[in-house]
C-alpha cells in the first residue's frame, strides 16, 4: 500500500491520495482531476508508509 503525493500546479499545492486494493493484487488511486482542463500537467510521487520512505522520483502525466 502507498499514498500518491501529487500536484496539479508544479508542487505549489499538494494532495495525498491513498491507494486502494483492487482485490486482484493490484493497488490503484483515483486522482480528483475532474476540474482540470485537458492538457493540464500533474506531477506525482509515491510515499510508502510501511517502510516510511518516499519513492525519490517525480513522475509527470497529462490530463486528457
Amino acid at each position: 500500500m502507498a499514498s500518491v503525493h501529487w500536484s496539479p500546479d508544479s508542487w505549489r499545492t499538494v494532495q495525498d491520495t491513498p491507494t486502494k486494493d483492487s482485490g486482484l493484487g493490484i493497488y490503484f488511486a483515483d486522482l480528483e482531476t475532474a476540474s482540470l482542463k485537458p492538457g493540464s500537467a500533474i506531477v506525482f510521487t509515491f510515499y510508502w508508509p510501511v517502510a516510511d520512505r518516499w519513492e525519490g522520483v517525480d513522475y509527470d502525466l497529462v490530463v486528457e
